[in-house]
């Protein structure tokens, strides 16, 4: 038969469960707060261009613009990028074809997503006009695809770099004859060390490139201008 328990040792047990249910409780409350600092963050495309438009680049294509407008627009096709690229993670890398992304560090979308809008801005910026495929009403002379092929911060050197590639092809809207092709490349220092500089340096390389990337439109569209026969 079981002994009936003493009042000492009822207090002890008691005492230890307390003890158990307060320890959980501020353990349980540590790592609430732990996880409170560890959020993730977020983090998005800024590359504002300059507020004042860069027309005066190729002054001949935009007066003559009004001589084959509306079918001089540029339809910019949904933008799509590489396996492993196609995520809102962030990449970085430290050793060749070894991908690793940022755990606490995320882009608010994937760069496709975010990229797009800006290639539009930047075409109207430089005097070109410009839609996005996605628009139901969409339609012109030249449609423009886009392919990510890489976007990484690479800690091969001190300073790391963010590399930023893209492949772009410019092609007859109408007939989907290809007009031209071409990548775009830039590699970019990091100003610090970690997620931030790299993000800061990622949206550097988007502006050149984006800049770049309508010079190249502007090329294109006078060489279809002047010599209309071999498009």
């Amino acid at each position: 038969m079981m002994q009936t328990l003493t009042t000492p040792v009822l207090k002890m047990i008691v005492g230890f469960v307390v003890c158990l249910v307060l320890g959980c409780g501020l353990f349980g409350c540590s790592m609430l707060l732990g996880d409170k600092a560890q959020a993730l963050r977020y983090y998005s495309f800024d590359a504002a261009l300059p507020s004042t438009p860069v027309t005066a680049i190729m002054p001949e294509l935009t007066g003559n613009l009004a001589n084959f407008a509306p079918n001089a627009t540029i339809v910019v096709a949904p933008i799509h990028a590489a396996a492993g690229f196609d995520r809102n993670k962030i990449l970085y890398i430290r050793q060749p074809y070894q991908l690793n992304y940022f755990r606490l560090s995320q882009w608010v979308d994937t760069p496709a997503m975010m990229l797009t809008p800006l290639v539009v801005s930047a075409f109207i910026q430089h005097g070109l006009n410009a839609v996005r495929q996605s628009t139901s009403s969409a339609s012109g002379q030249f449609l423009i695809a886009i392919e990510i092929l890489r976007l990484q911060q690479e800690f091969f050197t001190v300073p790391s770099r963010v590399h930023f590639t893209i492949r772009v092809q410019l092609l007859d809207y109408v007939t989907g004859h290809v007009i031209a092709i071409r990548d775009f490349d830039q590699s970019t220092a990091a100003q610090t060390e970690d997620t931030y500089g790299g993000v800061v340096a990622a949206n550097s390389a988007v502006r050149t490139t984006l800049n770049a990337l309508a010079i190249f439109c502007q090329d294109e569209l006078l060489d279809w201008q002047q010599h209309p026969a071999i498009h």
